[in-house]
């Protein structure tokens, strides 16, 4: 994920009551002493009175940091938890605020500026922690709002007329803001580097453990749940998910994964799925649930994503079980005519095809001998297909097929007789295996049947 756009979030620090609201309760931190007075003779160059009020300013800068550390605590609790984090604020706090007083002394070039070390440490440090860019980005804000409210008052002290009190402020908010700017660019540099480090390092240790715990009968659990923040004692669901789409492979991933997220939300899942991604256009998941009842996966919002689920299991050797079918379910899935194949392909509905689909080229000559020329890949066949199918799921009801596929019953009876013709035998013969045939052309279509214009040898 590229984080470099928000950066011009730092700006929304122009909003005079954010800065007031932030200036004032860190200026009641602070135990001022009183400086010198400029005087009605001190020069009135915006560039020039910054300097010397900066310059003044240096020694209670660590008071100021104080302050602002202590305000931007408060407002982000998230930082609060971890001590180890307030250190390395306060160390990038000291420093940024040493370097813009040294900045409107000296007034370097653009180029020249860079983010202190601590601040470079900072912004790792809360990519390692997994904290949002936007806790960053918010620090900057406070503490940019602060520090510009600290000197307003110093400018304040300057004695000075309003047209010139005007015109310092100015200048003020245009070099705190091109520093802020400058700075920006390298500390989020850094965190989206650190970011993208911690996160290749997870996902490559949690792959690692997923695979070893799919292949190997012997495994630490303790030391598994730990790396991959989950656990196997509990019911299982695995979900397969992947995409044709042609977009870059991280938004393609980020998509599955999100559609994932809101299918197993969706079902009732009662944590966060376990995600690896095996390629970019694929993710292997784990959904939890608190009981073996099937969860109901549904269609994923995303017409791109399509999804293989297996069946709900306990323990390590239900989380292998159920990747499996996934895996079954996935293959029949990608065998079928794309204008045929289910968005969702749930194993519970397809184990047997799934098992079949192993040796396509033994399935496909086994349904169209099986179905003779019933397995005719044309419409009229079809019809006699969906309709027979229908009539043995109903226990050879032609009432209940005629409601079901909102037909006259003399509409079911005649397709049921064309349909034995077709067969060429009684259909009681072979029921089973005609059933099961019937399943296979209905999720694998033109892959099992015979072409039109191929007549049954």
């Amino acid at each position: 994920m590229d984080f470099r756009h928000e950066i011009r979030w730092i700006h929304r620090a122009r909003n005079p009551k954010f800065g007031a609201r932030v200036g004032v309760r860190a200026q009641s931190r602070l135990s001022h002493r009183v400086p010198r007075e400029y005087g009605p003779n001190v020069a009135t160059d915006p560039a020039e009175l910054l300097a010397r009020i900066a310059a003044d300013y240096a020694p209670r800068a660590r008071e100021l940091s104080a302050a602002l550390v202590g305000q931007i605590v408060d407002e982000q609790p998230e930082l609060k938890r971890d001590q180890s984090l307030v250190d390395s604020l306060t160390a990038s706090v000291e420093d940024n605020i040493s370097a813009v007083l040294r900045v409107f002394e000296v007034r370097p070039d653009r180029d020249a500026i860079s983010a202190p070390p601590a601040a470079i440490e900072f912004a790792r440090r809360l990519a390692q922690r997994g904290v949002p860019i936007s806790s960053l980005l918010r620090t900057y804000r406070l503490g940019q709002a602060g520090f510009q409210e600290a000197m307003i008052v110093e400018v304040a002290k300057a004695g000075l007329d309003p047209q010139t009190v005007a015109d310092v402020a100015a200048e003020l908010s245009t070099v705190a803001f091109d520093y802020v700017d400058r700075l920006s660019e390298d500390v989020v540099a850094a965190y989206q580097q650190e970011h993208d480090n911690w996160m290749r390092n997870r996902i490559t240790a949690r792959s690692a453990r997923v695979m070893a715990l799919l292949t190997s009968a012997r495994v630490d659990v303790a030391d598994v749940e730990k790396t991959l923040g989950y656990r196997l004692g509990q019911t299982h669901v695995a979900v397969i998910a992947w995409s044709d789409d042609t977009a870059p492979g991280v938004d393609r991933l980020s998509r599955l994964e999100r559609s994932v997220t809101q299918l197993a939300e969706a079902a009732g899942s009662s944590r966060a799925p376990l995600f690896v991604t095996p390629d970019e256009s694929t993710v292997w998941a784990w959904l939890s649930g608190a009981s073996t009842t099937p969860l109901e996966i549904g269609v994923p919002d995303d017409d791109t994503v399509w999804v293989a689920a297996g069946d709900a299991a306990v323990g390590v050797d239900g989380f292998r079980a159920t990747h499996r079918q996934a895996l079954q379910a996935q293959s029949l899935a990608l065998a079928a005519d794309l204008d045929r194949r289910a968005r969702v392909t749930q194993w519970s509905q397809v184990g047997a095809i799934a098992l079949m689909c192993a040796d396509r080229e033994s399935l496909a000559a086994w349904v169209q001998e099986t179905l003779g020329n019933l397995a005719a890949d044309d419409e009229g066949m079809s019809r006699l297909r969906e309709t027979l199918s229908v009539f043995l799921t109903t226990s050879g009801s032609y009432t209940a097929s005629a409601q079901k596929l909102l037909l006259h019953k003399n509409t079911v009876q005649y397709r049921v007789r064309k349909a034995e013709e077709a067969l060429g035998r009684r259909l009681q013969e072979r029921r089973l295996d005609v059933e099961l045939a019937l399943q296979a052309c209905h999720w694998l279509g033109s892959a099992v049947l015979r072409p039109a214009s191929v007549p049954e040898r």
